[in-house]
């Protein structure tokens, strides 16, 4: 019974990080969503426009993308080339770089989270290349892969 317990405890672990508002993945999508944010003048001088990083720490932002790039190499190299999905999924391509038209598809399919969601969503390449925020996609991307493993799927090639 000990065993039992012990490995209902090493799988909801894994689900820890979901709710870590300081991990990396929920940093980085914290910081999309003020990126994705205008903020109007307050009367203390600070405004931004919709889908621009305006004053912030790019030293800190920069950290992040790395140790999310980092996690991200160690799950590529445990991921199987070949991946099986069941339905439903959603298939989603050629982004090239276009932050805007990944906010939509996330408002649209999975709103309330992917983990509230029964679909999975594949993603078919073509992540970064013409694009104005190709670095946005991919940290995006790479953040709700790492939170949501069994529900993103990121074709590499």
């Amino acid at each position: 019974l000990d065993l039992e317990l012990e490995k209902s405890r090493f799988f909801r672990m894994k689900s820890m990080e979901l709710f870590d508002q300081k991990s990396h993945p929920n940093e980085m999508l914290s910081g999309l969503r003020y990126f994705e944010r205008a903020l109007k003048n307050d009367g203390s001088g600070h405004e931004k426009e919709a889908f621009s990083w305006g004053p912030v720490n790019q030293m800190a932002l920069s950290v992040c993308l790395l140790s999310l790039c980092e996690r991200m190499r160690d799950v590529f190299k445990l991921e199987p080339r070949l991946v099986r999905l069941k339905a439903p999924t959603y298939i989603l391509g050629d982004i090239h770089g276009n932050f805007h038209d990944l906010v939509c598809f996330e408002k649209v399919l999975w709103r309330m989270g992917p983990h509230l969601t029964p679909c999975s969503f594949l993603f078919l390449g073509d992540y970064v290349d013409r694009g104005e925020n190709g670095v946005e996609v991919i940290a995006y991307l790479f953040a709700q892969k790492l939170l949501a493993p069994s529900k993103f799927f990121l074709i590499r090639g």
